[in-house]
């Protein structure tokens, strides 16, 4: 065992051991001495204060986040909005269809419309207008236009230039039809006509009329030489409507409706057709010689002979 000897004093000294065993004081060395502490306390308590250090360090971390937190959530406030998003293409502006163009959307007019669309980044919207175009001549139906009824050809929407490519021709009315591109059968004619639009043709024909009784001159019936009367067309029952009724032959002639003179009687019968009556008169012809009782004219007594009446001298 060693001993040490503390002289720190000149009044007393202590002794002390390489064992920390406390001894009692040696008169007139000092005061006695500190209570000696063994390793295995002065370990604990150098633990104690490093843990405790330990914890100030990550209190004073978990403080810094939180301040910084709450500084994040004040500056952006409890009932801040997120963040819009990023700006999508506008909708395309009336009768027009949005196209994929190399990868490109682009707005585009409608077939039968015809306009130009920009699109402008400032205000993210289109400018321009797509504007019906009208048919062309003989055409019907905007913005899908197709040749009318009594109209043929064919017509098609040219996207590039924005009108329409072809045109519609007017169809000519059949036999016994006018009227076009709505053709009806003409007066004196009978029958119906309907468009066919798939044929782009007339369906149906017109026949001419036949003139009714004592008529003639189809298909603009006239009561005939020897008649009278009127006659017109109704376009609605496809019939003429009137009569011709046989005028009488004038005074000495017979055989209506084509009258002429009776044997014996000399004269020229016409038929005046705006009048409708004869013109002249029948006058009895003179006997020859030897001859008497005109106008059914014979060989006077005690003269003989035959005589006949020739109608066509007269």
């Amino acid at each position: 065992m060693h001993f040490t000897i503390n002289t720190h004093s000149s009044e007393e000294a202590w002794i002390q051991s390489d064992t920390d065993i406390p001894l009692v004081p040696t008169a007139g060395y000092g005061p006695p001495p500190p209570t000696p502490v063994k390793h295995g306390v002065r370990k604990a308590k150098l633990i104690k204060i490093l843990t405790w250090a330990l914890a100030a360090c990550l209190l004073g971390l978990t403080l810094a986040m939180l301040e910084v937190n709450l500084g994040i959530f004040t500056a952006l406030g409890p009932s801040s909005p997120p963040p819009p998003p990023p700006p999508q293409m506008a909708p395309c502006p009336t009768h027009s269809t949005k196209h994929n163009i190399s990868g490109v959307f682009v707005c585009e007019c409608d077939n039968g419309y015809s306009g130009s669309l920009d699109w402008f980044f400032s205000n993210l919207s289109f400018t321009g207008a797509c504007v019906l175009e009208p048919c062309p001549p003989g055409a019907v139906g905007a913005p899908a236009c197709v040749c009318s009824s009594g109209f043929t050809g064919s017509l098609s929407w040219n996207s590039s230039t924005q009108i329409y490519d072809g045109a519609c021709a007017m169809q000519s009315c059949p036999a016994g039809a006018t009227g076009a591109p709505t053709c009806t059968c003409l007066p004196g004619y009978q029958g119906t006509l309907f468009w066919n639009a798939t044929l782009q043709d007339y369906d149906g024909t017109c026949p001419m009329a036949a003139c009714p009784a004592g008529a003639s001159g189809a298909p603009a019936c006239a009561c005939s030489a020897g008649y009278s009367g009127t006659l017109a067309w109704s376009a609605g029952s496809q019939a003429y409507t009137g009569s011709c009724a046989t005028v009488a032959c004038p005074a000495d002639a017979s055989g209506a409706p084509a009258c002429s003179c009776n044997s014996g009687f000399t004269s020229t019968l016409a038929w005046d057709a705006p009048s409708q009556a004869y013109n002249g008169a029948c006058t009895a012809a003179a006997c020859p010689a030897n001859a008497a009782g005109a106008p059914a004219c014979a060989c006077s007594s005690g003269y003989s002979g035959t005589l006949t009446w020739n109608a066509g001298s007269q």
